[in-house]
């Protein structure tokens, strides 16, 4: 009787140690920028042969910047270019599920894509850094993600290049 009940606690306390275990593992999933596959990417803003998606979780207005082939940059203040490329989401607060997103419809001009982040200004006090995740999207080729660190001091950032 007396070996059943330690057996019972023991069971008791490894059950109580997987919940937590599992809590804990919670809290670190959503306490960092989600892991967006493709597909949730795609949900956001419009989508075509060439997307740029830039996603964040902290507040902060970071502003994505992506220069076309023929060099006529897409940002909050040139929505659309001359070659098709469109600015659909611009966010200005950040915080959780903060997205923008520049694409190509159909017909994206050929040649060298430029991909920078801008920090434009803080929203809130705490935080004002954090990590950012640009999603590069180009027709019949798998997602290209890159991480980067932005904070008040970073200003401008290069990303990547890319070529269509």
């Amino acid at each position: 009787m007396k070996a059943m009940r330690v057996i019972l606690v023991l069971v008791y306390v490894l059950l109580i140690i997987l919940l937590l275990l599992g809590l804990l593992t919670t809290c670190f999933r959503s306490c960092s920028l989600p892991d967006l596959p493709e597909r949730d990417v795609r949900r956001i803003g419009g989508n075509g042969d060439v997307k740029v998606t830039l996603q964040w979780d902290f507040y902060a207005d970071i502003d994505l910047h992506v220069t076309d082939p023929a060099g006529e940059e897409i940002d909050y203040t040139n929505t659309s270019s001359r070659s098709g490329g469109e600015l659909d989401v611009d966010n200005q607060d950040g915080g959780s599920g903060a997205a923008e997103n520049v694409f190509w419809e159909s017909n994206p001009p050929r040649g060298n894509y430029q991909v920078d982040l801008v920090y434009y200004a803080e929203k809130s006090s705490t935080p004002k850094e954090g990590t950012c995740r640009v999603t590069v999207l180009l027709k019949d080729q798998d997602a290209k993600v890159y991480e980067v660190h932005m904070s008040p001091e970073s200003e401008r950032v290069h990303v990547t290049d890319f070529t269509y």
